[in-house]
């Protein structure tokens, strides 16, 4: 009987027995996180870049922090020598070039006079080599070249003019501004007529640079003429 009571006892402790806490713990299901957004990933990776900079800036000391500033402005500094650097270098190829059109362009200027020279000697050996042209009249017109040669300006006689009491020469001068045709009539009475010979479009440059009165038929003393040609080459050959 005694044996039968412990028995009953003993089951009535086991249902008694209070459950052990930690044990329950262990039991529970893990707590699965919350799932984040991308964004809500980036801007709490942003708040940690922050937070890490902050602190990162109250560590540095005085010292690391005038590197740090002397850094920042070594690399403005070798950005803006590779500026000047890169300028220097198109400035340069751009002064090459403008001396290559330059060095062309006089080129060219001097091949244009020395045709125009040609044309001179070869309208002047016609002259010569035509019929009735006298010694005295080749001498002349040799004269006349060498002339030409000083002064620049191309003269020509007018063939018809032998049978005229009055010397006619058509003259031709290239300046600055252009090439300015015009003749020379030589009366008897010791006057000279100037008319030029001007196109308003194609000589408007020429035009702009001569006086008034050159752009005109005029009549002049002889004694003037030196004077006259003077001021021709000099308006034609202003700097531009």
């Amino acid at each position: 009987m005694d044996k039968a009571k412990n028995t009953t006892k003993s089951k009535n402790t086991e249902k008694t027995t209070p459950i052990d806490d930690e044990y329950v713990r262990t039991k529970r299901p893990p707590r699965t996180p919350p799932v984040m957004t991308n964004e809500q990933l980036t801007a709490a990776l942003e708040e940690v870049e922050a937070k890490y900079n902050h602190l990162k800036k109250l560590r540095m000391t005085d010292a690391e922090s005038h590197l740090e500033d002397y850094r920042q402005k070594l690399e403005e500094a070798t950005t803006s020598a590779e500026q000047y650097r890169t300028q220097t270098e198109q400035l340069l190829t751009f002064r090459t070039l403008e001396q290559q059109v330059r060095e062309h362009e006089r080129k060219e200027k001097a091949r244009t006079q020395e045709d125009k020279k040609r044309a001179r000697t070869t309208d002047m050996e016609s002259v010569l080599a035509s019929p009735g042209v006298t010694p005295n009249m080749a001498a002349h017109a040799r004269t006349i070249h060498m002339y030409e040669d000083i002064t620049g300006i191309k003269i020509t006689p007018r063939l018809d003019s032998r049978s005229s009491p009055n010397a006619i020469w058509d003259l031709e001068h290239t300046g600055n501004f252009g090439t300015l045709h015009f003749s020379l009539t030589y009366n008897t009475d010791e006057t000279v007529e100037y008319k030029p010979y001007l196109q308003k479009d194609k000589d408007a440059k020429l035009i702009k640079s001569l006086p008034e009165y050159m752009t005109d038929e005029i009549t002049f003393d002889k004694s003037y003429e030196s004077k006259f040609f003077w001021r021709l080459m000099n308006y034609n050959h202003d700097p531009q």
